[in-house]
């Protein structure tokens, strides 16, 4: 399961928005977590925030 929490430049909180939310000039931080994620949602680190293949290698996501 992937979930967003992300702070927008005026202090409001949104929960949940799609990662393609994620570089709206109007978010200032933004916090994801992935929680025990299939291998599919794993691939979100290489293919949204370009994680070297290298840096998932050996990687263990617990519940």
């Amino acid at each position: 399961m992937i979930r967003t929490i992300a702070i927008t430049q005026d202090l409001h909180i949104k929960e949940d928005i799609p990662l393609d939310h994620l570089s709206d000039p109007s978010i200032k931080w933004f916090w994801v977590d992935l929680a025990s994620p299939s291998e599919e949602e794993a691939k979100v680190l290489e293919t949204f925030f370009h994680f070297h293949p290298l840096a998932k290698e050996g990687r263990r996501f617990y519940a």
